[in-house]
C-alpha cells in the first residue's frame, strides 16, 4: 500500500511497485491508510511522514500496535532526510527509518524487493 498525500509521487510510487508485479493499494493520508490497513491487510506500507489528517509517524505508530497490522512492515518515507526522524520512525515501529524521496525510486525498488524477501533491514537510505 502506497500512502501519500501528493498525486504525483504516489503515481510513480504506484507505477514503480506495478512494474515489479505487485497489486498496489492507494490512500492519501494516515486515517485511510489506518482503515485500509485494517480492511486489507497489505504485506507492505510505504507511508509519507508528513500527510494532512493524520501524519505518517502517527499511523505507522497506531498499524504497528494494532493486532490486524502488527506484522506489516511499514516503511516511511520523506523528503527530508535527518536522525531525528528516523529514531521517531523506527520508535513508531517502522521498520526502515525515512528513506529520502531524493535516494531515487531505484533504491526504492531495492529496499521494497529486499522487504518482499525477507531481508528487512533498520537503516535510512542515504
Amino acid at each position: 500500500m502506497v500512502v501519500e498525500d501528493a498525486n504525483a509521487v504516489r503515481i510513480v510510487l504506484r507505477m514503480q511497485l506495478i512494474i515489479l508485479g505487485y497489486r498496489v493499494l492507494e490512500a492519501c493520508n494516515g486515517a485511510e491508510a489506518i482503515e485500509m490497513g485494517r480492511r486489507e491487510r497489505p504485506d507492505l506500507i510505504l507511508m509519507d511522514i508528513s500527510m494532512p489528517v493524520l501524519d505518517g509517524l502517527e499511523a505507522a505508530r497506531l498499524l504497528c500496535s494494532s493486532p490486524e497490522t502488527k506484522d506489516v512492515p511499514v516503511v516511511t518515507l520523506s523528503a527530508r532526510s535527518g536522525h531525528e526522524g528516523g529514531v521517531r520512525a523506527v520508535e513508531a515501529g517502522a521498520v526502515v527509518q525515512p528513506a529520502r524521496w531524493s535516494a531515487g525510486a531505484d533504491r526504492l525498488v531495492v529496499l521494497v524487493t529486499g522487504i518482499a524477501e525477507g531481508q528487512v533491514v533498520h537503516r535510512a537510505l542515504a
